[in-house]
């Protein structure tokens, strides 16, 4: 209906020395997942503690950005939700 839903600060920074995704849903505390991998092309987070999500990935396919979160259902699996980014243009 054209009204925002939720909102969510995201980040990445250095903490501790090593880069680390920092996530902040609906303006809450913030909560870190430090870099456990990466190449060229992805970047991946993990914090084991966190109920969900508990990885966070990035990485380009061609010229556009994807992303997943990943981490325990309520049912004992494995729950993922992937999203894809594209480039739009600044407005004015």
């Amino acid at each position: 209906g054209g009204e925002m839903q939720s909102f969510e600060y995201m980040r990445i920074e250095t903490r501790e020395g090593k880069p680390q995704f920092v996530a902040q849903p609906g303006g809450a505390p913030p909560i870190a997942f430090p870099l456990s991998a990466q190449d060229a092309q992805s970047a991946t987070f993990h914090n084991l503690g966190h109920d969900f999500p508990q990885t966070v990935r990035y990485w380009r396919e061609g010229d556009q950005l994807r992303a997943a979160i990943s981490g325990p259902d309520d049912k004992g699996g494995e729950q993922t939700i992937e999203f894809a980014y594209q480039r739009c243009k600044a407005p004015g």
